[in-house]
């Protein structure tokens, strides 16, 4: 299943960079970025153009977290309640 767990905006230099993934840590929390990591679970982002500030400068990235099965689905959004789920793929 993929969650949406959150969006920030950044250069489009950075995206592919690990400029990206301390990005994306300053947008989730710490808490639920070690614990992405910790579980070899998947990112799976949308890179889109930024939506207040120069479009061909930055884009906005919506951010989304893919679990391999059900459980560890269930167990993700009892720890992370407020999570929304969405099956869509991009």
């Amino acid at each position: 299943m993929k969650h949406y767990v959150g969006s920030c905006e950044y250069k489009w230099t950075h995206v592919g960079s690990p400029m990206e993934k301390l990005w994306i840590q300053r947008a989730v929390g710490n808490e639920l970025y070690t614990t992405v990591e910790k579980n070899n679970w998947c990112w799976a982002l949308k890179h889109t153009k930024a939506f207040s500030i120069p479009g061909d400068i930055y884009c906005h990235c919506e951010i989304f977290v893919e679990l391999p099965d059900a459980n560890q689905s269930t167990l993700f959004l009892l720890k992370y309640s407020d999570i929304i789920i969405t099956d869509k793929v991009y």
